[in-house]
This record gives structure tokens, sequence and C-alpha cells, in this order.
């Protein structure tokens, strides 16, 4: 099961907790943004040059650009010049606006890239829950493409993500997820972010009081047997 961190990747794991496939710093509490970028070695911009065909040098082709990672040089993906670019930088300080619009103290629990800088993830602790015994922490999720594979997509995940399986699954599995197409700005879709881990946040609560209240109904078990296996006789 493959992580693709590759050569120019890096992560950190917080909480001294040790990913599956052992890469990455380990740190124990990352929090805020500032940090949390040098910690995952995300501080490289992209950089939108022209590109140009084999045949004529001299001529860039209309309408595309090459997304460049800053540092290494490497070409992370081919797209059309309406593409905003979303910087490593503005993206962790997007999350920073949401963690403080949860008026709750949260740290940084991963971030790094993945594909040598296509794909970069960051996640951070939201507070933790209880339902019924078990108690649980969601995640408040930012997952960014710079490859023009994906947006910037936006979700609360009980999916500790650290590699890009782990990423995949947390994808998958929301339920409820902002998408910021490249073609916008961030700053316009923040307040609506907002409001959408909100509305997330308050289904875990929902849930809390949905799972006690069935908890505490008392159940004979002679019914649920019958209920279960009446038709077993016919």
């Amino acid at each position: 099961m493959p992580s693709m961190l590759l050569e120019n990747d890096f992560m950190f794991s917080g909480n001294g907790m040790v990913p599956w496939h052992g890469i990455g710093a380990i740190l124990d509490e990352v929090p805020n943004s500032e940090e949390a970028i040098k910690a995952a070695k995300l501080e490289w911009m992209v950089e939108q040059v022209p590109v140009y065909s084999q045949k004529d040098w001299s001529v860039p082709i209309p309408s595309y650009v090459a997304n460049v990672r800053s540092d290494t040089n490497e070409v992370l993906g081919i797209v059309s010049d309406r593409y905003c670019v979303a910087q490593n930088k503005d993206v962790f300080a997007f999350a920073d606006a949401l963690i403080s619009s949860n008026k709750t103290k949260c740290t940084f629990e991963t971030a790094g890239s993945l594909y040598n800088g296509r794909r970069v993830f960051m996640l951070v602790n939201m507070p933790k829950g209880r339902i019924v015994e078990d108690e649980y922490r969601p995640f408040l999720c930012l997952s960014n493409a710079h490859d023009g594979s994906a947006c910037l997509q936006i979700f609360l995940t009980g999916v500790r993500v650290c590699c890009t399986n782990t990423l995949t699954m947390a994808l998958k599995t929301a339920k409820r997820k902002i998408s910021i197409r490249h073609l916008s700005l961030m700053e316009q879709r923040k307040e609506e972010a907002i409001m959408t881990i909100g509305a997330a946040s308050k289904y875990f609560h929902e849930l809390e009081a949905f799972a006690t209240q069935l908890a505490g109904k008392k159940v004979k078990i002679g019914k649920v047997l019958d209920l279960l296996f009446r038709y077993q006789a016919k």
C-alpha cells in the first residue's frame, strides 16, 4: 500500500504518532498554520509559466500555462490560463479562519504533500466528543491539488490522513464537503465553508444525542428475537 510520498515530498505527524509508512517528522503539537507549513516543508510556491510546443519554442500555446514548483522546478500540471493558484500558505491561512470560527483550541494533526507536491493535505484536530461510552475526535481536512486534477476540498472526517490511501478514504466517506474551484477566489467562499463546517459539526452533536437516547431505551430480548426470527418457522 504505497504512501505516494515521493522524493520531494514531506509531512509531519502530530501528537507523537508514527504514521504507518514511517515517513516524516514526528512532533508533539503544532498549534498554528505558520508552524504547520514549516513542519511539513510546504513553504514553496506554485509559479505559472507559459507552455510552448515542440515545433515552435518561440510562440507560447494560447490559453494554457504550466504550474511549476518553485524549489524543484518540477512541472506539477498543465492548466487553463484562467486557473487561480491556491498557494499552500493561503490554504493554511484559510484553515486558520475556519478554526477561529469554531472558538475552540485546535492543533494541526498532520500535513504534507503527495506526488512531489501535486497534492497537498492538512488535518486539524477538532474538539473531542463521546457517543455513549465511546470517545471520538473528528478532524477538519483540507485537500488541494496543484496539477488541475481536483479543486480545494474542505470537510470533516474521522479518518486520520497521512498518505494518499487515507486521503482517498476520507474524501470518499465525507458526508458534508465543500469544494472550491480554482477558477474562483477562496475568500469569496469563506463564509460558505464556515457554514458547511458548522453544519457538519452540528451533525456530530445530533448523533451524540440520538445515540444516547437509543442507549437509554430498554428492550425486551424476547420481543426482539420474535421480530428477527418470526418467519423462520414458516
